[in-house]
């Protein structure tokens, strides 16, 4: 014996073909399986890889494979094919899930080993954090606020009396208040020094009332009013007046003192992220980039000056500064609307799949083979018995083998026929009888498939002999005619019974729906995907296959009965239906596109979930004032502004300001946002407009015009009475010129 492979060849077998025997046709009842060989190497380097591996069976002496497939041993394809997952290597607390990494919250990429990029967080990386000063933690979305900032959403500043680092510092400010950030003092009236501890003396310089004064030095800078952009900071001198006279009288009455010359603003803390350029009032942010300090990333799908323009790619994100697309996985063009060409895949389409005889997933390389092969690279011709599309059809060819893409039957030496079930006339063969020996001669040396049955009999002498041919029954030892065999039917009982009859002389009818029955029992032997007694039933899910002994893996759908492959759920994809549709796709084979402008969407329905701010059927519409937030339900706080639709943060009219824009512009300040500085020398401004209201005694726009003689008081409408002198343009009361008297200046003096 010879041994070729697993299998044991006998050297008196006639001949091989194909690494198979040649059949005598004796029917096989024992089949020997040989080891399994090695696992193939892995089909992907983290989640979702699978590996295979096969084994030879074999027949005993004088069976051939193909019959022994065909007709007793039953092998199914599990038997001689397996596969299973492999590297299921998933980082940061990722799970495999039978064919992929399932990321933990936080995490994403085909192996777990990508944070989210802020502002997403959580499941999938699909939540969006609202932190207003401040980023959140990619995993929970809390909040971890910028100095001297705190809340949930790290939109308030540090309470009266704390700054810094969490808002954990106190301040040391002992007659004022302190920056939230920097935690730098803001001194009350009267009170200077770095904690605000010293008093002022506003009585240390005698002076003239009329027109003389004194200026202190400038106090230090005050706290900025913002942490970036925009910000202001003040500081004040004392102006110091005769002994007695107080400091606000000494400004409204005799000193004639600007406001500015006491009080002045500087513009602080330009510090605007990312390229951001401070113009004055506000960061002006480079492309990309948005929000008050330049630090919040345009989100997807906006992009450029202001995240504005909107991206075009079909399949991926866009660069926020650019716009340029970053496809995904299998995809490629300038707007990611092409799929990798074959034999290209993969990320930027730069990987090549080696599929022999078939072509590969753009995404994930995985090879889909043609009718006839299989195997992970597609480089195996489908085993006998099997051909066809994923090898799963079963040929018919009862003496011969199939082509493994067609199923069109060879068929051995001796047979023919479309199924091979026909045998060639045994008078082609020189068959010589020797009457003497009552042997047989064969003259010429033929492979025979069939063995031969050869009896001898009597034809009315003794000494004359005839040989009858009856190859799957006994003949009469007098007339020579064939008795067939159960099964069995034809002159020579060399014909099975043809479907759908079985049984003695072939009378019999078989009742198999989807299936063929056997020719000598008539039991049902189902096609692949059917069983029952009469193969009226399809596999039970998750059943499928031969016997329906397979099981499926369908996460989200169905299998068919057939060959296993998976039909999706409604809002699910992927092989194994384990994928939701990608936004922006949804509903059925994740096919339809929805229409979601600030959301995203259902991937079962393509119901728009919109992001904070926004509301409507398309997620097209802001929050109307005065809500905001989540589904448009929270209700901000702006006495004198509205709020933005997201945050809620309030964005005061003119002559407003604070976070509920609810105190009026301080003096000397009026305008957008209280950053413009009003111009009256002698009155205060309207903290709106910035239009002047002179104090008594004073007119003009900018209130630095006294009244002209003879008039005097509020807004200069009252006439004084000295006939022989000036009055003060303020009280009225005469200046005598030299030689009257009097409170009219009427009365000459006596000389």
């Amino acid at each position: 014996m010879h041994e070729l492979g697993s299998c044991m060849l006998c050297l008196n077998w006639s001949s091989l073909i194909a690494l198979f025997c040649i059949p005598y046709g004796q029917p096989c009842t024992v089949c020997s399986f040989g080891p399994w060989m090695q696992w193939d190497g892995c089909s992907q380097t983290c989640g979702g890889g699978t590996t295979s591996r096969q084994r030879i069976v074999c027949c005993p002496k004088r069976q051939s494979y193909a019959h022994c497939i065909n007709t007793r041993c039953r092998i199914a394809q599990s038997e001689i094919w397996q596969s299973s997952p492999c590297n299921q290597n998933c980082y940061n607390g990722g799970v495999f899930d039978r064919t992929r990494c399932k990321c933990s919250p936080g995490w994403k990429g085909d192996c777990c080993n990508e944070a989210c990029a802020y502002p997403s967080f959580g499941d999938n990386c699909l939540q969006q954090c609202v932190c207003d000063h401040g980023v959140c933690d990619h995993v929970t979305g809390k909040c971890d606020c910028l100095i001297g900032w705190t809340g949930t959403k790290c939109n308030q500043s540090c309470a009266n009396g704390y700054f810094g680092n969490d808002c954990q510092q106190i301040c040391s400010c002992e007659n004022g208040d302190c920056h939230h950030v920097s935690g730098n003092c803001t001194c009350f009236p009267g009170w200077t020094g770095g904690n605000c501890s010293t008093r002022m003396n506003f009585y240390n310089i005698r002076l003239d009332l009329r027109n003389s004064f004194s200026f202190g030095s400038w106090m230090q800078w005050g706290g900025c009013s913002q942490s970036c952009g925009g910000g202001i900071r003040e500081r004040q001198r004392v102006v110091c007046c005769s002994n007695k006279e107080s400091y606000a009288h000494c400004i409204h009455t005799r000193c004639r003192i600007a406001h500015r010359d006491l009080w002045q603003s500087s513009a602080c803390n330009q510090k605007c992220y990312n390229g951001g350029i401070f113009d004055g009032s506000n960061c002006k942010c480079s492309l990309g980039w948005k929000g008050d300090c330049c630090n919040a990333a345009c989100k997807f799908p906006y992009f450029g000056e202001s995240c504005l323009q909107l991206c075009e790619c079909e399949h991926g994100v866009c660069d926020p500064v650019t716009g340029k697309c970053d496809c995904l996985v299998g995809w490629n063009g300038t707007k990611c609307n092409h799929a990798c060409k074959y034999p290209n895949f993969g990320e930027h389409c730069l990987q090549q799949c080696d599929c022999g005889h078939g072509v590969c997933d753009h995404v994930t390389g995985k090879c889909d083979c043609l009718v006839g092969w299989n195997g992970t690279t597609c480089n195996h011709a489908c085993k006998f018995p099997y051909f066809g599309e994923s090898c799963l059809q079963l040929c018919d060819c009862e003496h011969g083998v199939c082509d493994h893409v067609t199923g069109k039957c060879d068929c051995l030496i001796g047979w023919n026929g479309t199924k091979c079930k026909h045998g060639k006339e045994l008078a082609q063969m020189d068959i010589l009888v020797k009457i003497a020996n009552k042997s047989v001669i064969v003259s010429k040396e033929i492979a025979i498939t069939l063995l031969v049955t050869v009896n001898v009999f009597q034809v009315g002498r003794e000494d004359t002999a005839k040989n009858c041919d009856c190859g799957h029954g006994a003949c009469d030892h007098m007339t020579g005619k064939c008795d067939c065999l159960v099964g069995w039917n034809g002159r020579n009982c060399n014909h099975a019974c043809k479907y759908p009859y079985f049984g003695d002389n072939c009378l019999q009818q078989c009742d198999c729906e989807n299936g063929v029955c056997d020719h000598v029992t008539g039991n049902c032997d189902c096609l692949v995907g059917w069983n029952g007694t009469n193969c009226n039933h399809t596999c039970k899910y998750p059943y499928f296959g031969d016997n329906c002994l397979q099981q499926c893996d369908c996460e989200h759908g169905v299998c068919d009965h057939v060959t296993g492959n998976c039909d999706c759920l409604v809002g699910w994809n992927g092989t194994n239906c384990n994928h939701t549709c990608k936004f922006p796709y949804f509903g059925e084979r994740c096919l339809q596109l929805c229409d979601c402008e600030h959301g995203v969407c259902d991937h079962v329905t393509g119901k728009c979930d919109c992001l904070v701010g926004w509301n409507g059927t398309n997620c097209n519409h802001a929050c109307e004032f005065p809500y905001f937030g989540d589904r448009c339900l929270q209700q901000c706080e702006c006495e004198h502004g509205v709020c933005d639709h997201v945050t809620g943060k309030c964005d005061c009219l003119d002559g407003w300001n604070g976070t509920k824009c609810n105190h009026a512009c301080k003096f000397p300040y009026f305008g957008e946002r209280c950053l413009q500085l009003c111009d009256c020398e002698h009155g205060v401004c309207d903290h709106v407009t910035g239009k002047c209201d002179c104090l008594v005694g004073w007119n003009g726009t900018k209130c630095n015009h006294a009244c002209k003689f003879p008039y005097f008081g509020d807004r200069c409408l009252q006439h004084c009475e000295c006939e022989h002198g000036m009055c003060d343009h303020v009280t009225g009361k005469c200046d005598c010129l030299d030689g009257w008297n009097g409170t009219k200046c009427n009365h000459g003096k006596q000389t």
